[in-house]
């Protein structure tokens, strides 16, 4: 069964500045707890920062495993799927063992639906998808000047979001070091130009076989794509799941991101 409910957080918030930036603290509550139980995780209540923008973005941010906000930490962009809100993607990594810090940008109003885009991403060129990722580019290259920071951000996308996050792989290389696809896939359009880009960020794919909104032949034609082109392409595939993420699914995401989180090395 699927553990992931969007929109169902309650939230209480007050005004705050953080860099300069007007800000609002924002706290999760119902969802969060139980996305890190179900995760078999220790879910602890963590306070989040609500940025009014950056880079023309709005976000989220929370910080893991007791790290503080002045420490260098490696960067996580967690990418909401449509009709998905930041505030409850986040919460599935409250359970994460290893210090980082989530950011989690909301995806345009203007696209409706909380949407990253509209269109399929299967059109041709992929104009929503590559649009979406472009805009995302200067928010990773700011994010890394706001905060103390280690490496390049890993990206984590789920549905649309992990459309997108694909899509950075391909389009803007230089601008992550890996990325975790939930349910995702690699938009057709952006197959040639994989085989210029290769070898590229790391990227690791989770993926139910029974997904009919992103489906699973559409995923397996990415990951062979991909790993013709050369990329270090991990998949993990539940043959008992849609759409929707499973316990087992969360616990090895939250693995998986730990075990990039200890490759990350600092940059320049």
């Amino acid at each position: 069964m699927g553990i992931w409910r969007q929109r169902n957080a309650t939230r209480t918030s007050r005004t705050v500045k953080v860099g300069g930036l007007a800000t609002r603290a924002v706290r999760v509550g119902g969802l969060a707890l139980v996305v890190g139980a179900l995760a078999g995780r220790a879910a602890v209540a963590q306070p989040m920062v609500e940025a009014r923008m950056l880079a023309g973005v709005h976000f989220i941010e929370m910080l893991t495993a007791g790290a503080k906000t002045q420490e260098r930490l490696p960067l996580v962009v967690a990418l909401h799927p449509q009709r998905g809100d930041a505030a409850d993607f986040i919460a599935l990594f409250q359970g994460l063992r290893t210090k980082a810090r989530i950011i989690a940008p909301y995806a345009d109003a203007q696209n409706g639906h909380l949407g990253w885009y509209r269109g399929e991403s299967s059109a041709a060129g992929a104009p929503g998808p590559r649009r979406a990722a472009q805009a995302l580019v200067p928010f990773l290259a700011q994010m890394q000047d706001a905060w103390p920071s280690v490496g390049k951000p890993i990206v984590v996308g789920y549905s649309q979001g992990a459309i997108v996050a694909m899509t950075l792989a391909i389009t803007a290389p230089k601008s992550l070091s890996a990325v975790v696809s939930i349910s995702g896939r690699l938009p057709p359009a952006l197959f040639r130009e994989a085989r210029k880009t290769a070898p590229g960020p790391t990227i690791e794919i989770f993926h139910g076989e029974g997904d009919r909104a992103v489906p699973f032949a559409a995923c397996k034609e990415s990951v062979a794509v991909l790993k013709a082109a050369g990329f270090s392409t991990t998949v993990h595939f539940y043959p008992d799941v849609g759409h929707k993420m499973s316990r087992s699914e969360a616990q090895e995401i939250l693995v998986t991101l730990e075990r990039l989180l200890a490759h990350v090395t600092p940059t320049e």
